[in-house]
């Protein structure tokens, strides 16, 4: 079974609000964005690969990661977040921001721009134009399998 099966066996019930895991497909590019759905009564963060569940892109066709987004991640205080280290050296705390993100990747040659949600929505596509607008092609070409948090965009602009 490949990740993408993985992930559809966990999709059983027809309303998919039911579901701990959604999938939008693409089918013309044959892709899948998978994401964790934290209101389905069979949720959980110890069903495998659940944290990998955010904005994950597979192939549906092979089961290939396309593109693996940063894994969910806990606020301090949350019981999934772990203790504190006893060694802070070194560290620092910054503000989380609202949570979106921007997926830029490759894919067949082709930039692939996603959300955590979508490989074809109108996040993504607001994501690609301002890349496009602010990026010279140059820059565009170098980008592949780069994550960024929404308002950490780089500041590399043309």
């Amino acid at each position: 079974m490949n990740l993408f099966e993985y992930f559809k066996a966990l999709t059983i019930s027809k309303n998919p609000m039911e579901n701990p895991i959604l999938i939008s497909e693409d089918e013309t590019r044959h892709l899948a964005s998978i994401k964790y759905n934290m209101i389905a009564p069979r949720f959980s963060w110890s069903i495998p690969h659940m944290t990998d569940a955010r904005g994950l892109i597979l192939d549906t066709e092979t089961g290939d990661v396309v593109a693996r987004p940063y894994p969910k991640f806990f606020n301090y205080g949350q019981p999934e977040a772990g203790e504190w280290p006893d060694d802070t050296n070194g560290m620092s705390v910054q503000e989380k921001l609202d949570g979106s993100l921007v997926i830029v990747t490759t894919h067949k040659d082709e930039l692939l721009f996603a959300s955590s949600g979508s490989v074809t929505s109108e996040h993504s596509e607001i994501f690609e134009a301002y890349f496009k607008e602010h990026l010279s092609e140059e820059q565009l070409a170098k980008t592949k399998a780069t994550r960024f948090k929404k308002g950490h965009i780089p500041k590399n602009h043309k």
